[in-house]
């Protein structure tokens, strides 16, 4: 791996765990210039430091291991680590975890209906028309949110 292409996915988790950290979720939202730009991304992107661990890479691709400490003023630190992440294949999504993200990702762009639609004919891929889920897709329009 290039050191370039290193850095710039060094740079992107470090997007992450901050937004991560002042929203409690990445979303498409996140990734949005206006709120990379933003002055609490942007302070706590100065504080914030990525390190490799090798330890953490040898583990991979079985668990997607991460560890964030965070050391107070006062010398005092605290420490999470977590060995895979939600709807990764040692913890997948329930349904109801599928739908819940789904709606977040969707709002803006279908009604109630066309996603609860959506929805239900993705549960049922192994029974349905794919032209009939691509037409469903086909009514989600652009974010209407602005």
């Amino acid at each position: 791996m290039g050191r370039g292409l290193q850095l710039r996915q060094r740079r992107q988790l470090l997007r992450c765990r901050s937004f991560t950290l002042l929203d409690g979720d990445v979303q498409p939202a996140q990734l949005e210039p206006r709120r990379i730009e933003a002055p609490d991304v942007q302070g706590l992107l100065r504080k914030v430091t990525v390190r490799p661990d090798d330890g953490f890479t040898a583990r991979y691709p079985r668990e997607v291991p991460s560890r964030v400490t965070v050391r107070l003023n006062d010398a005092k630190s605290y420490s999470h680590e977590v060995k895979s992440y939600p709807g990764f294949p040692t913890r997948p999504f329930t349904w109801d975890e599928i739908g819940a993200k789904f709606d977040k990702l969707v709002a803006g762009r279908a009604d109630d209906g066309l996603a609860r639609e959506i929805k239900a004919a993705v549960r049922s891929l192994e029974t349905i028309q794919k032209k009939d889920l691509m037409k469903l897709l086909g009514h989600v329009t652009a974010d209407q949110r602005g």
